[in-house]
C-alpha cells in the first residue's frame, strides 16, 4: 500500500514538474568547436535523460561482454565456484584412493588462480595425487614449491618425508623431520618416524625433541620413552667404542645409565666397557646397581662371565653376593639356585626354588631347574620328567593336565 502511495506521489511530482518546465521552457545554448546549438529547456532535459539511459545500457553491455570473455566480478565468481567444486572432487579422489582423479581435478582448480603459480589452493592435493600415482619427481617439485607457503608447509613436509621414506633416503628423511619437528606446530605425525630413524642411526640427540612430542601427545608412555632414550645412548656408545673412542663410549654409556640406572641393557653395556679398560670392580658395581633396581637374566649372565675361571664354590659365593642386593626377587632365587646346582649343593638349590614352584602359578624356569636337581642328585628320571612337564605347562608350550 505504501509503495502504491509512493508511486502516486512520484507521478504527481513528475507531471507537475513537466507542466512547470513546459510553461517555462526558456532557451539553452551550447557552443563546441565552432558549432552552436540553440534549443529549449524541455528538449535539453529530454536529451540528457536519453543520454543517461544510453550510458547505462552501454555499461551494462560492457559488463556482460566482460563476463563472457572471463573478466569482471561475474567471471571471478564463476571461476571460484568451479575451483571449489574441483577441489572437492580432488579431495574425494584422495579419500577414495583415486589418485588420478585427485590430480586432474586439482589441476583444473589451478586455472581459477592464474596469478598464484604453483602455490595455489589445491596444489597440495595435486602433489599428493602425483605421489600416489608414482610420479615422485613431479610431486617433489610441487611439494618443494609449497615449503615457503605457511599454510601448506606442514603438508608439503609430510609429503616429502613420505617420498624419502619410500625411497629409503635417510639423509632427506633427516632433513624433513628436523624441519618438521622444529618449525611445524605440534607435528605428532613426524615424531614416530623421527624416533625410528634416530634408533636406526644411533643419533640420540635427534630423538629427544621427537620423544617430547610423542610423550606430550600420549603416543608413548614415560616408560617407553625412557627405554628408547637408553637404547639410543647405548647404540651411540657402541658406535663410539667400535671407532676406538673409548672415552666417548664410556660417557655415552653413563648418559644411558643417568636416564635409567636400573636398565639391564645400559648396565651390561657399561660393564663390558669397564672390563675392557680393566676396571672390573667398577663393572661389578654397575651390575649390582642394576640388579638392585631391575634384576634380569642378562645381568646375571654378565655377572657370571666376570668370574672367569673360578670354581663352582667361588661362583656360588659370587651369586650370593649379587643376590644379596635384592634378596627377595625371583631372579635372585634363580641366580643362587643355578649356582648351587653347579656346585652340587642340592639342599640350597631346593630351598631357593621352593617359593617359585609352589602355588598355582609356578615359574617355568624354576621347574626346569628342579628337573636338573632330580636328575643330578638322585638320577630320578621320572621325577625329572614330571618337573619338565610342569615347566612346559607353566610356559604355555604344553596344555596343563585336567585336575
Amino acid at each position: 500500500m505504501s509503495r502504491i502511495f509512493s508511486l502516486i506521489v512520484l507521478a504527481i511530482v513528475l507531471v507537475a514538474g513537466g507542466v512547470w518546465v513546459a510553461n517555462r521552457q526558456g532557451t539553452v545554448s551550447v557552443e563546441w568547436l565552432g558549432w552552436r546549438l540553440d534549443t529549449n529547456m524541455f528538449v535539453a532535459l529530454a536529451t540528457l535523460l536519453i543520454a543517461l539511459v544510453v550510458l547505462y545500457l552501454v555499461i551494462k553491455g560492457f559488463l556482460a561482454l566482460g563476463a563472457a570473455l572471463s573478466f569482471g566480478p561475474g567471471a571471478a565468481e564463476g571461476r571460484l565456484r568451479t575451483a571449489v567444486r574441483s577441489l572437492s572432487e580432488a579431495y574425494g579422489g584422495l579419500r577414495n584412493d583415486n589418485a588420478a582423479l585427485a590430480h586432474v581435478e586439482a589441476r583444473r582448480a589451478r586455472h581459477a588462480f592464474p596469478s598464484t603459480g604453483k602455490a595455489y589452493p589445491g596444489a597440495l592435493i595435486e602433489a599428493d595425487g602425483l605421489a600416489r600415482m608414482g610420479r615422485a619427481a613431479e610431486a617433489r617439485v610441487l611439494y618443494r614449491a609449497l615449503l615457503n607457503d605457511r599454510d601448506a608447509e606442514a603438508g608439503a613436509l609430510r609429503g616429502l618425508l613420505e617420498l624419502a621414506t619410500k625411497e629409503g633416503n635417510e639423509a632427506e628423511m633427516q632433513e624433513w623431520l628436523e624441519r618438521a619437528l622444529f618449525k611445524v606446530d605440534n607435528p605428532s605425525w613426524a615424531a614416530r618416524s623421527a624416533i625410528e630413524l634416530a634408533k636406526r642411526t644411533g643419533r640420540a640427540p635427534n630423538m629427544e625433541r621427537a620423544l617430547q612430542l610423542a610423550e606430550k601427545n600420549g603416543d608413548v608412555s614415560a616408560e617407553e620413552a625412557r627405554a628408547m632414550r637408553v637404547s639410543a645412548f647405548v647404540s651411540q656408545s657402541q658406535a663410539a667404542a667400535d671407532a676406538g673412542k673409548s672415552g666417548d663410549a664410556i660417557k655415552l654409556a653413563q648418559k644411558a645409565l643417568s636416564v635409567d640406572a636400573g636398565s639391564p641393557e645400559a648396565a651390561v653395556h657399561a660393564a663390558r666397557l669397564y672390563v675392557a679398560q680393566g676396571k672390573t670392580r667398577k663393572a661389578e658395581q654397575t651390575l649390582e646397581e642394576s640388579w638392585r633396581a631391575s634384576p634380569g637374566p642378562i645381568v646375571a649372565a654378565t655377572w657370571r662371565d666376570l668370574a672367569g675361571d673360578q670354581d663352582a664354590m667361588a661362583r656360588m659365593n659370587r651369586a650370593q653376593t649379587l643376590a644379596a642386593t635384592n634378596p627377595h626377587h625371583p631372579e635372585s632365587h634363580l641366580l643362587v639356585a643355578e649356582a648351587a646346582i653347579k656346585a652340587s649343593l642340592w639342599g640350597q638349590a631346593r630351598s631357593q626354588l621352593e617359593p617359585l614352584t609352589s602355588g598355582d602359578a609356578p615359574s617355568a624356569r624354576a621347574c626346569a631347574l628342579m628337573a636338573d636337581i632330580e636328575k643330578g642328585e638322585k638320577n630320578d628320571t621320572d621325577a625329572a620328567a614330571t618337573w619338565m612337564r610342569r615347566a612346559l605347562e607353566a610356559s604355555g608350550v604344553m596344555p596343563a593336565k585336567a585336575a
